[in-house]
């Protein structure tokens, strides 16, 4: 019995206290680092050098010893989700930057400045790169062993100019409705860029009625489009008063101000036009009944 109840304490120490001491360890050490600018969009024609970039945010409560790397970006999915490898060019070799490592103390702000230097034979077109920081914290509980190692990224884009001119050109490949007709209706728009630069493509939802008369009207969310790749943007309209068949127009313009157009038409009954559409059917069932109830006595009088 006495042996049975210093196992039980063991598994109850194990399970329960070690993780409490452990997790009240890490949050007394956290790093947290964030950047202020994500994406970091620069334009430069052949053999140019550019200078720019990145502030960054040690929120957490230790010091840390941030260490850059440069990884190339091959592709970016449809939902955005990023594939690193290496590039032809490898323009990794663009990017130079004094600091191989340096410090950020807890609550500092500190930025990092680098250089794109485009070869003079680099064709133009769009390039993207990965600027990350590896962190390791410096100041750490003298008690424990527990280390903490998080890595941040900015994504650098690059667009490569034909001496200062830019052509850029996208698509809307699809647009999908669903939802019911009691809303909220989602759309999706599967967007492609078909030229050789990047493009930050601008939408505009525009949603009419039966009688083209425009309801509301809407701004999808931003996104780079990287060259031959494709994203798949959504947005969500909820109703507060309709009936009937209304009809989304969704236009996408780049930068050059080119557009493109996709239209898809959907019902909608919602708030006061769902008893809109009651009324109005229960006021069509009564004129039916009294016109068949006219024609049944005017029958009945000629026969």
């Amino acid at each position: 019995m006495k042996k049975a109840f210093l196992i039980s304490l063991f598994l109850f120490v194990v399970s329960v206290v070690f993780p409490l001491v452990v997790f009240a360890q890490e949050d007394s050490g956290k790093t947290e680092i964030t950047l202020k600018t994500p994406v970091v969009y620069e334009e430069a024609s052949s053999g140019e050098i550019r200078l720019s970039s990145v502030e960054l945010t040690n929120g957490g409560t230790m010091t840390v010893e941030l260490t850059p790397i440069l990884v190339s970006i091959k592709s970016v999915g449809e939902l955005g989700q990023v594939e690193l490898g290496n590039s032809v060019p490898e323009i990794t070799d663009w990017i130079t930057f004094d600091n191989s490592k340096f410090e950020l103390k807890s609550e500092e702000t500190k930025g990092f400045a680098f250089a794109i230097d485009v070869p003079e034979d680099a064709t133009p077109g769009g390039y993207a790169v990965t600027l990350g920081f590896n962190t390791n914290p410096i100041h750490s509980l003298s008690d424990s062993n527990i280390t903490n190692s998080i890595g941040v990224g900015a994504i650098l884009l690059i667009n490569v100019t034909d001496d200062g001119n830019l052509v850029k050109s996208g698509r809307i490949l699809e647009l999908i409705h669903s939802g019911s007709v009691f809303g909220p209706h989602e759309f999706e728009m599967l967007c492609e860029n078909i030229g050789v630069s990047i493009i930050l493509p601008v939408g505009v939802i525009e949603i009419k009625d039966m009688f083209n008369k425009v309801v509301d009207t809407n701004v999808w969310e931003d996104h780079w489009l990287l060259p031959g790749t494709t994203h798949r943007y959504s947005n969500t309209w909820i109703p507060k008063s309709t009936f009937g068949k209304y009809t989304v127009l969704v236009e996408m313009v780049n930068i050059n101000g080119e557009q493109n157009f996709q239209t898809v038409s959907f019902w909608s009954f919602s708030g006061s036009g769902i008893v809109l559409g009651i009324g109005l059917f229960i006021f069509v069932l009564i004129f039916i009944l009294v016109i068949l109830y006219t024609l049944v006595r005017c029958l009945r009088r000629y026969f």
